[in-house]
């Protein structure tokens, strides 16, 4: 499994990468924050229950963003969050999560400073405690992006299914929504 998602993020990149060279100021690098909270605080995983704390910390978002036509876009993101570990059987104080997915985004123009937009995205999951382990992600978002030539000010709601398994089939649900905000820098 790690293979084929170390295989499939290397392909995402790729595309990524080969669709730069295409550019013509159709392409943004987007970096958020966000106040994102845990759906389940209270799980058992393997043979021990875990309380997290539902407010995550050290949020981070980077996307790379591709515009074609008027109002569509393709995307590669990569999120990561901590949650601490309030009680638990643990070595390890935090559950540290980090997610890679590819994004599609419908934008509706509103003017040429104020675009709404709704999007959606699917990719890996890996999450890590003691051990670590991966999942299938999926994410959907709404959201008003305000561009300007070379910036763009993001605003945006997320929500985030995703459960990692490792191993020895203990599997951690990552899932939560929050509020991100951030800026593009448009080339």
């Amino acid at each position: 499994m790690k293979t084929q998602i170390i295989r499939a993020t290397a392909l995402i990149a790729m595309l990524g990468v080969g669709s730069i060279a295409l550019a013509e100021n159709r392409n943004s690098i987007n970096i958020k924050t966000a106040s994102f909270t845990l759906n389940e605080t209270n799980q058992n995983i393997g043979l021990s229950t875990y309380v997290f704390d539902e407010s995550s910390s050290s949020v981070f978002s980077v996307e790379y963003e591709r515009r074609f036509g008027k109002d569509l876009s393709w995307g590669v993101e990569t999120t990561s969050y901590s949650n601490d570990i309030i009680s638990g059987a643990s070595f390890s104080d935090k559950l540290d999560t980090l997610l890679v997915m590819g994004t599609v985004r419908k934008y509706f123009k509103v003017s040429k400073y104020v675009q709404p937009f709704i999007g959606a995205g699917a990719g890996v999951s890996v999450a890590t405690i003691e051990g670590s382990g991966s999942g299938i992600g999926f994410q959907g978002m709404a959201g008003i992006k305000f561009p300007f030539d070379s910036i763009s000010a993001i605003l945006e709601y997320k929500f985030i299914s995703s459960e990692a398994e490792d191993d020895f089939g203990s599997t951690v649900d990552v899932s939560g929504s929050g509020v991100f905000a951030g800026i593009g820098f448009n080339f």
